[in-house]
């Protein structure tokens, strides 16, 4: 039973999200190919190589996981693949990723800001 705390209904519908979250990509990163993106298409857009070394580059410096964080923490931003770029976007945008509403694919959540 829920207790009458206001608080209390958004804590377990955050806790909810990052759980759903982390479940999907755990699913997602398990196996999609990943592609190449040219720097003509877009200069400024990591390069996704067949080592995935610039988005490990990124999950680090965005401290983010796949696996969610475990109610330790709560994501503040996220990762995504949109159109075959890597994006660093906030965690409200992954969200609607995520359920659908915006195009795209979310790779990881993260600890870091947008």
């Amino acid at each position: 039973m829920i207790s009458q705390h206001p608080g209390t209904a958004s804590l377990l519908l955050n806790v909810a999200k990052v759980l759903a979250v982390g479940l999907v990509l755990a699913v997602l990163v398990s196996g999609f190919a990943i592609r190449t993106p040219t720097r003509a298409e877009n200069p400024r857009a990591l390069r996704l190589d067949a080592g995935a070394t610039d988005l490990q580059r990124a999950m680090f410096e965005h401290q983010c996981t796949t696996t969610g964080f475990g109610g330790s923490a709560f994501p503040r931003s996220a990762l995504i693949r949109h159109h075959g770029r890597l994006r660093h976007v906030s965690f409200e945008h992954a969200w609607s990723v995520f359920t659908g509403e915006r195009p795209g694919e979310l790779l990881a959540v993260c600890l870091s800001e947008r």
